[in-house]
């Protein structure tokens, strides 16, 4: 069984950045865009928050969210 803290820092709206309420294609251009700026190593797409704290991101997580 996963961490209930590890579940909630790793909700994919968090990794992307995004609210839930957003439509599939934000979605998929936050997701685009992070692939891309992960992949030219800029600092702003490195880590991302969750209300448990600030995580790592890697352009694995961006894809399965």
């Amino acid at each position: 069984m996963t961490d209930p803290r590890q579940r909630l820092a790793n909700n994919p709206f968090y990794v992307l950045g995004l609210r839930p309420d957003c439509s599939r294609a934000e979605v998929e251009r936050e997701g685009q865009k992070l692939l891309g700026m992960l992949e030219l190593g800029m600092p702003a797409a490195s880590h991302y928050r969750s209300p448990v704290g600030r995580y790592p991101r890697s352009p694995e997580q961006v894809r399965e969210a």
